[in-house]
């Protein structure tokens, strides 16, 4: 059961994880946050702060060259992100049938 949890918490750290790399954020900073605080508490937390994503990138629309390439590793980061949150989520579902 304690390892259906923790695959699960994990998770969800990578969800917060990735909606914070959407939104602007360090995508690792908000995922340590919610390893130790909570996913849940965390992803409250960056609900709440400002989206700071669309800021960013009018500050640099003079530089269209670097927004593009910005845009293309974030993009990246959230897909290699989102398909290991895939990977954790349906380890955690093989630790609970194993346990069941």
């Amino acid at each position: 059961m304690m390892i259906a949890i923790f695959f699960w918490w994990i998770g969800l750290s990578i969800v917060v994880a990735v909606a914070a790399n959407t939104r602007g954020r360090s995508p690792i900073a908000w995922f340590i946050d919610a390893i130790i605080f909570s996913p849940l508490l965390s992803g409250l937390l960056l609900l709440a702060l400002p989206n700071l994503a669309n800021s960013f990138a009018a500050g640099r629309m003079y530089l269209e060259g670097e927004l593009r390439e910005l845009e293309e590793r974030r993009r990246r980061r959230a897909i290699v992100a989102r398909i290991a949150a895939v990977v954790v989520v349906l380890m955690g579902i093989v630790a609970w049938m194993m346990l069941a």
